[in-house]
């Protein structure tokens, strides 16, 4: 399912509670539109924090006496998994004598190898109404009950968007890590 369709959901959860039942104009929804997107992202990444998506930074390292270098890491980046390091003997071994700092990550100077960071990261941004979400297709139309509570809430409908955010948070609590620990009972990951 696309932005389109699943932003189609959406508002048909919102006309469903439009005041006195008449279906919302596109000039009354204007807002949720423009809003749409963004909520939708916002929802796709609370995905990825139960759900996470892991990728691999490497970075190259020979070592220096200019000091310690502040690598960057990608803006979609949750939190670093691990490190590991390849040293030039090609040796590889879990490291932990780095540090993460504006953005970035120092790991001492004195080291001269590879580093496979790996990281969690958020799912690929939406952007157009053709992009599908980085989550099972069966899981799409929770995203749609997230952007119709968001909504709902910010236009003073407080009870109906709490309740549709409420289903959204319960299908969340549902969700297991893509890791065996998870307590969950759903894997809702497509990557």
């Amino acid at each position: 399912m696309n932005v389109e369709k699943i932003r189609n959901i959406a508002l048909k959860l919102v006309n469903s509670y439009s005041s006195d039942g008449t279906v919302l104009t596109d000039s009354d929804i204007a807002d949720f539109k423009l809003a749409f997107v963004d909520n939708l992202n916002t929802a796709q990444n609370k995905f990825a924090e139960k759900d996470r998506i892991e990728d691999v930074l490497t970075i190259i390292q020979a070592s220096s006496d200019n000091g310690d270098v502040l690598n960057s890491l990608p803006v979609e980046l949750i939190g670093i998994n691990k490190v590991i390091f390849l040293n030039s003997n090609n040796r590889r071994k879990l490291f932990n004598d780095y540090s993460e700092e504006a953005g970035g990550i120092i790991i001492p100077s004195n080291y001269e190898g590879t580093f496979f960071v790996y990281y969690y990261k958020n799912p690929t941004p939406l952007a157009l109404d053709t992009d599908e979400p980085e989550i099972n297709s069966r899981f799409h139309s929770y995203l749609a009950y997230f952007c119709a509570g968001i909504w709902l809430t910010s236009t003073g409908q407080q009870a109906q968007g709490i309740t549709y955010l409420n289903i959204f948070d319960n299908f969340l609590r549902e969700c297991e890590p893509n890791s065996d620990t998870g307590s969950g009972i759903i894997n809702v990951s497509k990557w």
